[in-house]
Order: structure tokens, then sequence, then C-alpha cells
């Protein structure tokens, strides 16, 4: 924050002493001049040293030294507030572009943060002991606890897990693994501990290679901001040349008196700063790009930003970006006993942090007796949670046809129904016998339709890529009117159909 403060304040004096010179210039002239010869200085110094420096160095012109020279040719023919202006100008897109470009770091640090730096490792012992990430190696054992970050990539030793991916694929439900299924580092453990073998080095997991694509696209330049680049040192040069041209041409064959030459010399070189193209290229992409990666859009570079305007097709990702990202209940059935069955059914999934029971509890805004909150649940690998109330066995867990046997052909049609519409289902059971149907969605967002009816009546071929199920991807893709669909998809999938 102090760095950012310092990088203003010249561009603050600056403005300060040319509002100064504005007060003073209707009743003290020459004090105004003061004003605005010290807001020229003042503003100008860095990016004039700047220019120098590149100049000494590197025998290169850039617009830092035109700017500079355009600023004293306006004091020379008597313009002070121009040359005041011109170097407000120039030295606020310079802290502009410094703002911006601490800001895009900051959007890379906040990613990394996610990240842990450090990791238990099993040693052959069986014993744990803490290391850094970086000094990880391949086939190492590592111990996540239950809530932790997944420290690297690697697959699964544990007989089961349930991991959060939201940070990786953005879907809010948390996904079940089995042995040998891929870790991926910067996941969070939803289930108990578990123990993972390292199959990547850090620097080479999913999230690390995210977090390089962000610091490559922030230091790809637009084409603006390319062809400015490029031509600077030839553009310099031709000003600097064509000006003494203009002076002497005007003086010795137009004819013109050496002050009316001088003067239209200075003109042209204040007209052939480039304050325009200076302020706006760089700032405005490094603005665009960390602005989005905040919001959770990742583009590849300035070039790739531009090439908006082309745009003939455009992909989606489904959880969070057309949809809520948070499951809500949308349909609720219950077969007997509703009053005791929601009761129950609340008080067993207030004690877990899984989506699907918070979406539950968030819906069921119900009074439960003591004897009923204070039941103990046990947990039941890869399905649910059970408990036992009066005697009787209750089970909530997403519906199997393998572990609920249902013989009414209406409740079958139900279960059938809710799963075509791509709807998750729960089910409630009291000594195996179906006492509740819960139905929830991860619904659209209020605007999703209509930002893709823009992008269909404007010809572009929209897609949406998911790594959710095909039910349920196809009940939200036709409801917001998406033309294309890809689900079941992993992160590398999804990289592949976007290549």
């Amino acid at each position: 924050m102090t760095r950012l403060i310092q990088t203003f304040i010249p561009t603050i004096g600056c403005l300060l002493l040319i509002i100064l010179g504005l007060a003073t210039q209707s009743f003290v002239p020459f004090l105004s001049i003061i004003f605005y010869l010290g807001a020229i200085s003042f503003g100008g110094f860095k990016q004039t040293r700047e220019g120098l420096t590149e100049l000494w160095q590197e025998n290169t012109l850039n617009v830092d030294l035109l700017m500079a020279l355009a600023a004293i040719g306006a004091c020379l023919i008597g313009n002070f507030l121009e040359g005041a202006m011109l170097t407000f100008i120039f030295c606020l897109s310079g802290a502009l572009e410094e703002y911006t470009t601490s800001k895009s770091q900051q959007e890379i640090t906040a990613l990394m943060n996610l990240q842990p730096r450090k990791a238990q490792r099993l040693t052959a012992n069986e014993e744990l002991e803490e290391i850094a990430v970086t000094d990880l190696k391949i086939n190492d054992r590592v111990f996540v606890p239950k809530g932790g970050t997944i420290p690297i990539d690697g697959y699964l030793e544990s007989q089961q897990a349930t991991v959060d991916e939201a940070t990786l694929s953005g879907e809010s439900v948390p996904v079940e693994k089995v042995p040998h299924d891929e870790l991926f580092a910067g996941t969070i453990n939803r289930g108990n501990p578990l123990i993972l073998q390292v199959t990547k080095k850090s620097d080479e997991t999913i999230f690390a290679k995210i977090i390089q694509l962000v610091e490559k696209a922030q230091s790809t330049p637009t084409k603006t901001a390319s062809f400015i680049s490029r031509i600077e040192n030839t553009y310099v040069k031709g000003v600097l040349v064509v000006v003494p041209l203009m002076i002497l041409v005007s003086y010795f064959i137009f004819g013109w008196s050496f002050q009316e030459s001088f003067y239209r010399g200075m003109v042209l070189l204040v007209v052939a700063s480039p304050c325009a193209l200076v302020a706006s290229a760089t700032p405005a992409t490094l603005a665009a790009l960390s602005n989005a990666a905040r919001n959770g859009v990742l583009i590849k570079g300035g070039l790739h930003l531009e090439q908006l305007a082309d745009l003939k097709a455009i992909a989606f990702d489904k959880t969070g970006t057309l949809t809520k990202g948070k499951p809500i209940v949308t349909d609720s059935y219950f077969v007997k006993d509703q009053n005791l069955a929601q009761q129950i059914l609340v008080s067993m999934e207030q004690k877990t942090t899984h989506p699907l029971a918070q979406a539950i509890v968030a819906h069921f805004d119900i009074a439960i007796p003591k004897d009923i909150q204070k039941l103990p649940i046990e947990e039941i690998t890869g399905f649910g949670l059970r408990t036992v109330y009066q005697e009787a066995q209750w089970i909530v867990g997403k519906w199997e046809p393998e572990k609920t046997s249902i013989a009414e052909k209406e409740l079958l049609d139900k279960i059938r129904l809710l799963e075509q519409q791509g709807k998750t289902v729960i089910v409630l059971t009291k000594d195996n016998q179906l006492i509740a149907l819960i139905g929830l969605l991860d619904v659209p967002k209020e605007n999703a339709q209509q930002v893709i009816d823009y992008f269909n009546n404007q010809q572009i071929d929209t897609s949406m890529i998911t790594g959710d199920n095909q039910g349920t991807a196809a009940a939200i893709a036709e409801k917001i009117g998406v033309q294309h669909l890809l689900a079941n998809c992993t992160p590398s999938d999804k990289t592949h159909y976007a290549q």
C-alpha cells in the first residue's frame, strides 16, 4: 500500500500545482507560470529520468523522452498550461500502469495462497514429518487431515475420500474418490483423513499450471501494445527529425520569421506526442486482466482479450458461471411421518458441512426437539449418514438403487423424473423403508439465459463444458438455451475441447 501511495504522489502533486496555476493565472500571471513549471518538473521527473537512462544504456529513444521534449517545447512557445497538462496525462498513465501491475500481482499471490506450502509426509516408519511442498518427491506418501487442503497432485491410497474440487472445476458438490483416483493440489479433503502418493512435482501440478497461465497472460501484450512497442523507437526518431526540418523549411523556403517557424515546429512536437496511446494501452489491458481474474475469469493474455471483438464461438463452464454454484432444494416428497422425518433429516444434516446437507438445512426452517437435536450420527463411507431414534435406524444419503429397495412404482417414477430433470436425489429411509425424497439442483443464475440469448442472437455459437453428469448438464443447457453441450469432462478434457 505504501508503494502505491508513493506511485501516485507525483501525479497528485502535479495536479495540485496545475490547479494552483489556474487559480492564480488571472491575477498573478507570473506566479501561475511558476506553478506550471513546478508541475512539469515534479510530475515529469521520473519519466524523463527513465527516458534518459534508456537512451544512455540501450541507445534507444522512447515516448518518455518525447513527452518531456513536448512539454519543454510547449513552455518555449509560452503554453505553460499545455506543457503541464501533457506532463499530468503522462504521469497519470505511468501511475495507473504501476497500480494495475501491482493489483495483478496481488491476484497471483491470492491464487498461490490457496495451495499449502507445507505437507505431512509419511516416513518409512509410518511417522509424520512436516516438510516444504517443494521438497516432496514422486512416490512420496502424504497424509491429509479432514478439512485439509491437498498440497500436491497424486493418487489416492486410502479406501475412500470425499474431495471438494471447486477451486479447479467450479463444481460445488464434493467428488467421491476410490483407490487410485487422481487427487489435485489446491482441492480440499471434506471426508476422513486420507493418504495419497505423489505423482507430480510441485511446479507441475494442475494448480501450478493455472498460476503460470495467469502470469503468462499478464505478460502477453495486446496487438496495440505490441504495435506501440515495435514502432516506438522509430516514431520518436521520426518526430525528432521532422520537427527541425519543419522549422528549417518554414524559415528558408516559406520565408516565415524564425519566431513563427519555431512556434510551428513546437506545435508539431506537442501534437505528435502520443498521449492517448501511452495513457491507454497497457494500463487498460492489465486492469481488464486483473479484474477478470478477481471475478474468476482467466484470460490467456491481452492479445486474446482484443480478439473478443471477432468472437465466433464461446464456451462456458457450468457451475458458478452459468449457475449459482450452490445446490438448492427444488422438490421434496414425504411418504409418511412428515414432521418427524423433517426433524430427523435436518438434525442429521446439521452435523455435516456437505453442500447438499447445507442446502437441505437452509430449506427446512423448522424447530427441532432437544432429544432429536442431540442424536448421534455415524458417517457411512461414500453414501451418507446414519442415526438411531426410538430403536429405528434412519439413513440419509444419495439415491442408489442397489442400496435402497423401492417397490412402489409411483415412487420410482418420481425418482426417474427428478433424475431426468438433472437433479440430485437424496433419500431418507427408516429401517430400509423409504420415508422421503429430496431433489436438489444447482439452478441457473438470474441473468444466465439473458447472456446466452445475447450470444445466440449475435450468431455466436454457445457451448457448455462441465464436469457434471449428462442429465444435470442437459437440463441446465436446455433451460438457458445453450446450443452445444459437453458433460462428464475432467479439467484436461475441458482444455482439450477449448483448444
